[in-house]
């Protein structure tokens, strides 16, 4: 569910009437759980024998708890795709031959009214239509464009309506064709599963011919270091596509996956044959591999997270911008473990560190000392610009593969509040301590306890500095701020999203028209609230005329009671 909702494509919504009368906003591609083998529901062993069940009913409680699982596991995915469950038994048969469970025709028309109203392809021309069946007539895996303009040439189609046609089915899978590719712009795939397939000789073969008797010593030598350190031999590729007979297609191989951010050459040495960085293929941990990211005796000097909305992080999302950061950074010293990388800036004369954990990337600064010294912390104004080159490649990588996943630069709150694995207010996201940084007020207010993050890391990463709590002590400002915080929660529970422009409107002295676009719930408008340090009886006396104005005495009544413990 996540993965399928992490590569939807965006603005594609529609409106589906449920059983009730009322309407679901569901986004494609549309999902239908299916609870196969109901079939094997009909009986139960119980202390007594072997009783029988209602099967509907044990099969529905199933669907239940599945779906309550994934509400908490993959909460966005389900609330996007997720427009039935059904639980089905295609094995028993009627006496005409045709199955019996009922269940199975309510499949097929939950399929057949998703069609009619997922179409969002729009008019297509016929002409279109008979190239691609033309095409398919070939039975070929590969054609040259010249070879399709000569197919549609013969159809008395212009060579612009041929091209037109092959970028509208490589938009939609149908074939690859890269115009935009030097190197593949006179080469259209039309069996993608072609391709697919030569990927797996590298995926899948490296694997089943390590542990053969047949392959040479220093190929067997390295398949370990491609799937230990991430390097890929040219040697090796050629051994492998030489096995299946697709030598002729290294080209192809090679430019794909340069194209799709998955290998990326390394620098050559005089007389050195070709290497690649292919950090996905690493499928275990090395041994060692802690010392060698983090060599012994080095010290972090500071670090930042990604944390991943909805505690979802692909890992192909990592390691392609592993490859980007790598290929920006030719002039950098690489060393790759799994879901670890560690890069060394000669020129700024300091260790960067990117880690997968769960649903962060970890960054960090390393200072490793020398034989002869020990370096100073790199400049703040150094490691800001290369935290916002990485930004850069992370977004370039999420909107080119992943368009639905959200993340935020944040920092680790170590304060006591923190419920790890369960979800945080809203229920929007799952807590793992991960604090989300304001880089416009340069803070980062923890939503467990409403307390600002002092974290001199900010410094280093964002190249300026923070001031928090200069007007208050420490223990008062806490118990200020603990208080508040948690009348907010009280209040935000008794309020809807509706509400939300109403607030705001009633606040526009405190919410700017820019602040406001980026508020969504009333949550959000409590935490800018405490952002911009509106924390004072008399900013709840403001609240208080807005909610009397919204008719909404109950919360007023509680800001009062708030009052009254003061």
């Amino acid at each position: 569910m996540n993965s399928i909702h992490t590569h939807a494509s965006q603005g594609s919504e529609v409106r589906l009437k449920q059983s009730d009368g009322s309407f679901k906003t569901a986004v494609a591609p549309p999902v239908i759980i299916l609870g196969t083998k109901k079939d094997l529901l009909r009986q139960k062993n119980t202390a007594k024998g072997v009783a029988a069940v209602d099967v509907n009913e044990v099969a529905q409680k199933r669907l239940l708890e599945i779906k309550e699982y994934l509400a908490k596991h993959a909460t966005k995915a389900v609330n996007a795709h997720l427009v039935g469950m059904i639980a089905i038994d295609n094995k028993s048969r009627k006496k005409d031959g045709s199955i019996a469970d009922p269940a199975v025709e309510t499949l097929r028309l939950k399929i057949q009214e998703l069609a009619k109203e997922y179409l969002f392809l729009g008019a297509v021309s016929a002409k279109w239509i008979l190239l691609e069946l033309s095409l398919r007539k070939l039975r070929k895996e590969k054609i040259s464009l010249d070879e399709v303009k000569d197919v549609g040439k013969r159809m008395k189609m212009k060579e612009a309506e041929v091209i037109e046609a092959l970028d509208f089915y490589h938009s939609v899978g149908e074939l690859l064709y890269h115009k935009a590719v030097p190197e593949l712009e006179n080469t259209v795939i039309l069996d993608v599963g072609w391709l697919v397939s030569l990927f797996k000789i590298l995926i899948n073969q490296s694997i089943t011919y390590k542990d053969e008797l047949d392959v040479p010593a220093q190929l067997s030598s390295q398949i370990n270091e491609l799937h230990c350190e991430g390097r890929l031999h040219d040697d090796l590729l050629d051994y492998l596509l030489k096995r299946h007979g697709r030598q002729e297609d290294k080209a192809i191989l090679l430019k794909m996956m340069e194209l799709y951010d998955i290998i990326c050459e390394m620098p050559l040495k005089p007389r050195e044959k070709r290497m690649y960085y292919l950090p996905s293929l690493m499928q275990k941990d090395a041994k060692g591999k802690n010392s060698a990211i983090f060599p012994a005796g080095s010290s972090v000097c500071c670090q930042l997270y990604f944390h991943f909305i909805g505690n979802f992080l692909p890992e192909g999302l990592f390691y392609r911008l592993l490859i980007r950061c790598i290929r920006r950074w030719t002039d950098c010293k690489v060393v790759l473990r799994k879901h670890m990388a560690r890069l060394y800036f000669p020129h700024d004369d300091f260790h960067l560190t990117l880690c997968k954990e769960d649903a962060d990337i970890q960054l960090k600064i390393l200072v490793i000392p020398t034989s002869d010294q020990h370096p100073s912390p790199p400049q703040p104004k150094h490691v800001s610009n290369v935290r916002q080159l990485i930004e850069e490649d992370l977004k370039v990588v999420i909107t080119n593969y992943t368009p639905t996943v959200m993340y935020n630069a944040s920092l680790k709150c170590q304060c006591p509040n923190h419920k790890l694995g369960e979800l945080l207010p809203l229920g929007e996201d799952v807590d793992d301590r991960c604090v989300p940084i304001s880089e416009e007020k340069m803070t980062a207010i923890c939503p467990r306890s409403a307390l600002p993050l002092k974290d001199s890391n900010l410094n280093m990463w964002y190249g300026k500095g923070q001031e928090v709590d200069s007007d208050n002590s420490e223990g008062t400002r806490r118990k200020d701020i603990d208080g508040l915080s948690e009348l907010f929660y009280k209040l935000q529970e008794h309020l809807t999203e509706e509400d939300k422009s109403h607030m705001i409107n009633l606040l526009t002295t405190q919410i700017s028209k820019y602040d406001a676009e980026n508020l969504r719930r009333p949550y959000d408008v409590f935490r800018h609230l405490r952002e911009r340090g509106y924390v004072s009886e008399k900013d709840l006396d403001l609240l208080k005329k807005v909610f009397s104005r919204m008719h909404r005495m109950p919360l007023v009544d509680l800001i009062n009671g708030y009052l009254q413990t003061k």
